[in-house]
């Protein structure tokens, strides 16, 4: 998240009753706009679930990590409190990816390959958990709510299939990049551009068409606890 200051917070070795007082003190400090990462050693949704209780509507939840023995997560301080809808939350996730993806482009372009592969874990990451807040949280009930399974839904899990290919394949080829080194720089930039097009469209029709539809088909309390649902993935 280069452009955004930030602080580390490491509560990988506090005991659990002194992880949550020191989260919460650092997160309060915050001046809107700034945000924290987040460093521990166990799934670190123990603290979502407090800030979606005590602090709702006012932070932004990025998990960078994963692992069952390391998590890094971003938390970032809203600069306003108010109610979001399902495109606030999935299009800020949009633009977040979209950032960390230009980020690995600028370390390759440096000749930095190992940086370059630590941003494109950092985007994999992030985008293989947006999938999943969509095809296990979000399409299901928006295809209950409009009866068909054969809409935008059915048209963005087809794209997603393509993503995860995409994904799966420069993952394999900074692995060998990490080996052989510059030689493969070329064809991951290619690859990178060639990921970047096929999103920009998708999201394209996910922010014009299915999610305004969501918001009109999903709202008040209903679409609360589906955010919430989202975040938790």
């Amino acid at each position: 998240m280069s452009g955004v200051k930030m602080i580390a917070v490491d509560v990988s070795q506090l005991a659990q009753n002194q992880k949550d007082p020191k989260i919460m003190k650092e997160f309060d400090a915050l001046q809107p706009g700034r945000g924290l990462i987040l460093i521990d050693n166990m799934d670190s949704r123990y603290f979502l679930k407090i800030l979606q209780t005590t602090r709702r509507n006012s932070y932004e939840w990025w998990p960078l990590a994963m692992e069952s023995d390391i998590w890094q997560v971003v938390i970032m301080k809203r600069g306003e409190s108010t109610e979001r809808t399902i495109n606030d939350l999935l299009h800020s996730d949009h633009v977040r990816l979209h950032k960390l993806l230009e980020d690995h482009c600028t370390e390759l372009d440096g000749d930095n390959v190992m940086l370059a592969s630590i941003r494109f874990d950092e985007f994999r990451t992030g985008l293989l958990r947006h999938i999943k807040m969509e095809e296990e949280v979000l399409f299901p009930l928006y295809e209950k709510k409009t009866e068909t399974t054969m809409g935008p839904t059915h048209v963005m899990r087809m794209e997603h299939q393509e993503i995860q290919e995409l994904l799966k394949k420069m993952a394999g080829l900074l692995d060998e990049a990490k080996i052989e080194g510059l030689s493969k720089r070329d064809a991951i930039r290619e690859l990178g551009n060639q990921i970047h097009e096929y999103l920009k469209l998708h999201n394209q029709k996910e922010e014009g068409i299915l999610y305004p539809s969501s918001d009109q088909v999903i709202q008040g309390k209903e679409r609360e606890e589906i955010i919430l649902r989202m975040e938790a993935v």
